[in-house]
């Protein structure tokens, strides 16, 4: 689980279920902007992650949702599952999307 909606804002966590030991583990945190509405999709020890709504907080106003246009890979360690090396990569439209879906092709 990459990112998402906690309570009352967006949080830049990452979770990772060990099908090994049946338990959760917090692995390094998302580097971008935590969004919402992203999608991931996950290939080996590769994935990628593009867009999803953030929040903006402002000084006069309530909070607004804005459209991320932004994209990252992470790899995860081969020793340590809880290890994600993060890299912002090019967009590939520059058009930020929100709910679409992600599909890895080994």
């Amino acid at each position: 689980m990459v990112s998402g909606w906690h309570n009352d804002g967006n949080v830049n966590l990452v979770q990772v279920f060990d099908t090994h030991t049946n338990e959760w583990q917090q692995a390094s945190p998302f580097p971008g902007k935590p969004v919402f509405g992203q999608a991931v999709a996950m290939s080996d020890n590769k994935m990628i992650v593009c867009d999803g709504v953030r929040v903006d907080v402002h000084l006069d106003k309530r909070r607004s949702y804005a459209a991320e246009s932004a994209c990252y890979l992470g790899k995860v360690s081969n020793d340590n599952i809880t290890r994600i090396d993060w890299r912002k990569v090019k967009h590939p439209t520059g058009i930020a999307r929100y709910r679409m879906a992600a599909v890895a092709n080994a």
